[in-house]
């Protein structure tokens, strides 16, 4: 497919993603941050195949379709993040650890995963191993929320007491 095509499909997906990040965020603030992450971490996982099976086919339309629903289990992750990895701190060491944290992350899990596609996909000459390689992904990210403290009421969707949602 021809470069200015992916590019616009993904900038429609983008301006999906102006909408869907802040919903995302604030449904996290109604039913809970780990629910609306996990139902993310689920979708992406369960859309990994199917994902890879359309940007197979090479059809603009089933091409456009996965980058566009791609981003749903992304921005269901996105938008509950910062506060879900802030929330997970105390207040002495948030900041720093949030931040670590985050920039750990992108360096351990997010930079090498391009070249890992890369790499599977050459080795196996199929995007199933990818799909494949995105569910292995999703599951330790499940993991790692399970073990992630609960700090925040909003974790369970009880109401935040009023002396933490008052502004100065």
């Amino acid at each position: 497919m021809n470069q200015g095509s992916l590019l616009d499909y993904t900038l429609i997906a983008a301006a999906l993603s102006l909408f869907s990040i802040p919903f995302f965020g604030w449904l996290s603030d109604r039913i809970g941050r780990r629910r609306v992450y996990a139902a993310g971490i689920i979708v992406t996982g369960l859309f990994a195949f199917p994902y890879y099976a359309m940007l197979d086919t090479k059809s603009a339309g089933l091409v456009l379709a996965a980058i566009v629903l791609s981003v749903i289990g992304h921005d269901m992750q996105y938008g509950p993040q910062a506060a879900l990895i802030a929330e997970s701190f105390e207040p002495e060491v948030r900041y720093s650890a949030a931040g670590l944290g985050y920039q750990l992350a992108s360096l351990v899990a997010g930079g090498p995963a391009p070249l890992i596609a890369t790499a599977l996909l050459v080795h196996f000459g199929s995007s199933t191993a990818i799909a494949a390689y995105i569910v292995i992904c999703a599951v330790i990210s499940l993991t790692a929320l399970w073990l992630l403290p609960r700090r925040r009421t909003t974790d369970d969707s009880e109401p935040v007491p009023a002396e933490l949602t008052t502004h100065a």
